[in-house]
């Protein structure tokens, strides 16, 4: 059996809010890069583990810091990667970088992705997404295998998750600690649905 390439996708806010936890996302980044690659090693024979890194802002709609990079070649998040300031265009982000992984996963090759929205805000700043349209799109993405889930702070993740047809959502309170929580929960996760990937796809053989 072929390998199956995972698309990892991390959407991680970088408005003003996340300032006073910026030093504890950085480190979360590169401890969930690292657990990305034990998952990788641990599936070595039957999968290909990528990861896309988007940060978003007000004024940096979608910074791409990786883009479908395999994980192995992955460096660590810098400190001049992710400068917090401005709004929170969530929408947008998730959207158009859902959008722009979709489009440019190689059609000759069976692929899944997994995306994680990381945020301690609501939605303030979108211009191209609205709760209705992004809903859409996550139901379609669903109905090809993805996965998703919604890790924030600061607001009722279950309601707001819900409002955009996510209903994989965890709480992390806007400190380090709960940014380390936060972070570890993505991993997890993440984790879990490179297992379910695999008892899947030996099932099918």
């Amino acid at each position: 059996m072929e390998k199956i390439n995972v698309y990892n996708l991390i959407v991680l806010d970088e408005s003003g809010s996340m300032g006073v936890i910026r030093n504890s996302a950085i480190s979360g980044c590169n401890e969930t890069i690292q657990s990305i690659r034990a998952t990788q090693d641990k599936y070595k024979d039957e999968q290909n583990h990528f990861l896309s890194l988007v940060s978003f802002n007000s004024d940096e709609s979608n910074k791409v810091i990786f883009d479908k990079v395999p994980i192995a070649e992955v460096r660590e998040v810098a400190a001049t990667d992710y400068r917090p300031n401005a709004c929170t265009p969530l929408y947008d982000a998730i959207g158009i970088s859902a959008s722009y992984l979709r489009d440019t996963m190689p059609k000759n090759v069976e692929c899944v992705a997994m995306v994680t929205v990381i945020t301690d805000g609501y939605e303030n700043a979108s211009e191209k997404y609205d709760g209705s349209r992004l809903k859409s799109l996550v139901a379609e993405l669903e109905s090809l295998g993805w996965k998703f889930s919604y890790i924030g702070a600061n607001q009722d993740v279950i309601q707001e998750s819900r409002k955009i047809g996510i209903s994989k959502s965890f709480s992390f309170l806007a400190s380090e600690k709960g940014v380390r929580r936060a972070f570890d929960s993505a991993a997890n996760y993440l984790e879990e649905c490179a297992e379910v990937c695999a008892c899947e796809r030996r099932a099918r053989k």
